[in-house]
């Protein structure tokens, strides 16, 4: 039978302050999110375009990056410039 691992939990920092919101991402292969948690639960917040999940698109079209579903709408003429199923790439 093979042993399992074992993992110590990590306690909190005596200097923890409880006000704090700390943010979490999520970078899917075709989505992100982010999530910030609040006192009362984890909330999703918008972040393109009023939605909650944002395209996982990066378009470097000009002087300034670009992302999510803006990136989508205009990959046909951009598409030299566009990563996308960065998971996949890095998964490789």
């Amino acid at each position: 039978m093979q042993a399992l691992n074992r993992y110590p939990i990590i306690k909190p920092p005596s200097d923890y302050d409880p006000s704090l919101n700390p943010v979490g991402m999520d970078v899917g292969t075709t989505r992100c999110c982010v999530g910030v948690n609040r006192v009362d639960g984890i909330e999703v917040i918008a972040i393109d375009n009023s939605s909650r999940l944002m395209p996982s698109y990066i378009s470097y079209e000009e002087d300034m990056p670009k992302c999510g579903q803006i990136v989508c709408n205009r990959i046909k003429h951009y598409f030299k410039n566009t990563v996308f199923d960065i998971k996949r790439i890095i998964g490789r």
